[in-house]
């Protein structure tokens, strides 16, 4: 095995330009959630072209390659096409979508989150498909869909519709070459006050439904400063009012709705059910002050449209997860990277989301993650990412894929 990693670091050394040139071109095609067809055409001629055993892109959108190994365990690595909006250019310094590089760093929207480590996991095992090596199983790189607004349907699509399950899954969410071993889940929770209209100038005649709204929300910030449960490993839950709005919108109308969502981050052995009556019980004390309270409260769904042409049904609760770290194959899989970086590699979390939720969260998929790139430029403005992560994050993906999957 060592004689075939070395082999193939080389080869990825010799040929880092092209690894460079790759991320560049993923980042220079936008892709937001539902318009990532561009993206997905570049990274299937991308596995063809480097003589993948098998390419295929599926209903949702997603393109999955497959390097053919031996009876080993299988592998996948797994990385998102879309993106987050760029936001406004003047807080840019430079085109977010033209893959500039400067500081030795690519900028742009995407960079890190994640098409660095699209382009890292496909080169590095298109590398030893070009050097003509079997790895000890199957190892597939997984290129998904909708994950910034849906985590893990594009991921369980795989799994439970084209019936890929690996022993294995390698998440490139960025941890700066890092080893993450959980993150919190999440669940999007909305929060609906009725009340009766009237004119705006007899307020006295109508209920106000976002007065009422407004008792609630006082209640949940306390609930966030106050009563969170906590976990050893994954920090403590929280609690955020992301969006507020009314109805009727137009017109000198007291509104009778008022809809709030909230951002329900989740430690492990929190359930949907729990999620409701935490809510529930906070409304109950809410209406000890108005009486004629009329709130309710669920877990959003609503249908994405995939670019294909597919309805996603998206429910939003994301479950927790975490690896055990003394894990024979979070042992096992520090000793390889340690052996290719030349350095310690640390044991950390992610404070945000990922297709985890699924593999590790639901399918109990043994699930690590590794990427290069700052996670804090995440969604930012002068997103960007250190040519020489990208490069050592494609010759770590070689050695993980020699290694994980072997006895």
């Amino acid at each position: 095995m060592k004689n075939k990693l070395a082999a193939v670091i080389a080869k990825i050394e010799d040929q880092k330009e092209d690894l460079i040139s790759l991320c560049q071109d993923l980042v220079r095609i936008p892709s937001l959630s539902g318009e990532e067809r561009e993206v997905a055409q570049a990274v299937a001629q991308k596995m063809n072209d480097l003589s993948y055993s098998e390419v295929s892109t599926d209903e949702l959108g997603s393109v999955l390659g497959t390097l053919e190994g031996r009876e080993g365990a299988s592998l996948l690595f797994n990385g998102h096409m879309d993106h987050v909006p760029a936001g406004s250019l003047e807080n840019w310094s430079v085109d977010p979508f033209g893959a500039v590089i400067k500081n030795e760093c690519i900028y742009g929207r995407g960079s890190v989150d994640m098409k660095g480590a699209i382009a890292a996991q496909v080169f590095a095992v298109g590398m030893l498909s070009q050097l003509g090596i079997t790895p000890p199983g199957d190892v597939y790189v997984a290129a998904v869909v909708h994950e910034e607004d849906h985590e893990g349907s594009a991921m369980e699509h795989i799994i439970e519709q084209r019936g890929v399950r690996p022993d294995v899954v390698v998440l490139g969410e960025a941890t700066a070459l890092h080893l993450a071993i959980g993150q919190r889940g999440r669940c999007e929770l909305e929060v609906v006050t009725k009340g009766r209209t009237s004119h705006g100038s007899r307020p006295d005649l109508g209920v106000n439904a976002v007065y009422h709204m407004a008792k609630f929300a006082v209640a949940i910030e306390q609930l966030n400063n106050l009563c969170m449960p906590q976990h050893e490993f994954l920090g403590r839950a929280s609690v955020a009012l992301i969006r507020i709005s009314c109805s009727p919108e137009k017109g000198n109308v007291v509104p009778d709705e008022c809809q709030i969502v909230l951002d329900r981050r989740t430690i492990p052995n929190e359930h949907e059910e729990d999620l409701i009556e935490e809510i529930n019980q906070i409304l109950m004390k809410a209406k000890e002050e108005v009486p004629n309270l009329d709130a309710r409260v669920h877990i959003i769904e609503e249908n994405l449209h995939c670019y294909t042409g597919k309805k996603l049904a998206a429910h939003k609760y994301y479950p927790a997860w975490a690896m055990d770290p003394s894990h024979p194959l979070i042992q096992k899989t520090k000793e390889t990277l340690k052996a290719v970086m030349n350095s310690e590699v640390k044991i950390g979390k992610w404070d945000f989301s990922t297709d985890g939720v699924y593999t590790a969260g639901t399918a109990e998929i043994l699930t690590i993650g590794y990427g290069p790139g700052d996670e804090t430029q995440a969604h930012r403005p002068d997103e960007h990412l250190p040519i020489e992560q990208l490069v050592a994050a494609a010759k770590g993906y070689a050695a993980l894929a020699l290694s994980l999957n072997s006895s």
